[in-house]
This record gives C-alpha cells, sequence and structure tokens, in this order.
C-alpha cells in the first residue's frame, strides 16, 4: 500500500474529510487528493503535519511492504525516516534560533547519507 492510500485509509477510518484534511495542512482538496492518488510525491514536512492532523506516528503512512519485502529493512527504512524527520526539525529549530545549529546540522547530514545507501540497498534487491 503507497504513502497516498495510507493516508486516505487513515482518513476514512478518521472520519476526516479530504477538503478538512487538506485545509489543516494548508492544501486545497484538489491538491490533497492528487497525493492521495499517487500523481505527487510527498515531502516528509508534509507527510508530518498529515499524521499530526491524522493523530498517528508519521511511520502509519509509510508503504507497506509487497511480496516477500525484506521486514528488516523495512523496519531500518522507518527507523531512517523517523531520524531524518527528528534533524530536520532540529535543524529548523536551529535556523529559527532556538537551539545551536552545528549538532543537528552534521547529524542530519549523516542522517541523510544513511538514508541514501538504504535506498540503494532496496533498489539493489
Amino acid at each position: 500500500m503507497s504513502v497516498g492510500e495510507r493516508i486516505r485509509q487513515l482518513r476514512w477510518k478518521k472520519g476526516v474529510k479530504l477538503g478538512e484534511l487538506g485545509a489543516k495542512v494548508g492544501l486545497t482538496a484538489a491538491a490533497m487528493s492528487r497525493y492521495e492518488l499517487g500523481q505527487r510525491r510527498i515531502s516528509v514536512e508534509l507527510a508530518a503535519r498529515i499524521a499530526e492532523v491524522l493523530g498517528v506516528p508519521i511511520q502509519a503512512l509509510l508503504p507497506t511492504e509487497r511480496g516477500g519485502g525484506s521486514g528488516q529493512r523495512g523496519e531500518r527504512t522507518i527507523s531512517i525516516l523517523t531520524a531524518l524527520l527528528h534533524y530536520h526539525e532540529s535543524v529548523e529549530a536551529a535556523i529559527a534560533g532556538e537551539a545551536p545549529a552545528a549538532g543537528p546540522v552534521d547529524e542530519y547530514a549523516e542522517a541523510l547519507r544513511e538514508a541514501i545507501r538504504c535506498v540503494e540497498e532496496v533498489h539493489k534487491a
């Protein structure tokens, strides 16, 4: 199940209308629909806002593995994406002057490199 399908499934489960979710995350209903249909790629920031509105952890929006995928690889991907979101928030705080910049930026860069390595491994498999 794709990210968009997961969003739609969770939105229906929570009884949230498409336009209502879109408005709460700063999108039109039409734009939100394109994300749900997989016509647009979703950013980590938007996924985090959607997860927050739906009252679920961001991991709940991640695509489920299909046909024989490695559960361990999926767990590693979830862990990396969660770390990226954390570091992204730290960098945003540093930019806003709410936290020191050096540590979060270095950690964020390393998390990005690890995410790239993970994606490369998935595509080789």
